[in-house]
Formats: structure tokens, C-alpha cells, sequence
């Protein structure tokens, strides 16, 4: 079993969040760049981020992360219940 040492550390307004993933604090900083914590809160920003991070797992193609970072956050209310495959679709579709 391989262990990854490395650890991304955050640090936001008075909290510290530690990431396993470098993409995980990219997500992270995409998500306070759409203020997911201001409109929802720390814990949806949070969720907000594991929630793409498992989409861009899944993806079979060259993701663009920044702007599903940004689909994401400008869907928010509409995708958070959606299948992945589904939101992946409605994404790519959104592109052309």
C-alpha cells in the first residue's frame, strides 16, 4: 500500500484545513474565489470540495478543472443532488 506523505495546508480567515491532495486546495481556493462559504458556509464549502474532487476523479477526459470549479459553484443548489455522470454531461454541454 502506498502512503503519500505530503499534506496541503490551508490556511482561511481563522481555521486551518489540512488536504491530502494538491487539486483539493486548488478546489479549495476556486471555492472561496465563488464564495461558497459566504452564500452557504464553511461546512458547504467544505462538502463543495470533495464533492468536485470525487467528479474530476471520475472524469474519463482532460477536466478543466478551474471551470468546473466554477460550473459547480454557479449551479450549486441545482447539481449537489445530481448523479456525477449527469453533472459531468450538463458540463461539457455547457462548454460548446
Amino acid at each position: 500500500m502506498y502512503f503519500n506523505p505530503i499534506k496541503h495546508t490551508v490556511h482561511y480567515k481563522d481555521s486551518t484545513f489540512t488536504f491530502a491532495s494538491g487539486v483539493q486546495a486548488f478546489i479549495f481556493d476556486c471555492g472561496v474565489e465563488n464564495n461558497i462559504d459566504e452564500k452557504y458556509d464553511i461546512q458547504t464549502l467544505i462538502k463543495y470540495v470533495y464533492f468536485i474532487y470525487q467528479l474530476y476523479q471520475k472524469d474519463d477526459n482532460h477536466t478543466p478543472l478551474g471551470r468546473l470549479c466554477d460550473y459547480v459553484a454557479e449551479n450549486w443548489e441545482t447539481v449537489e443532488n445530481m448523479s456525477r455522470s449527469d453533472i459531468l454531461k450538463q458540463f461539457y454541454n455547457s462548454l460548446i
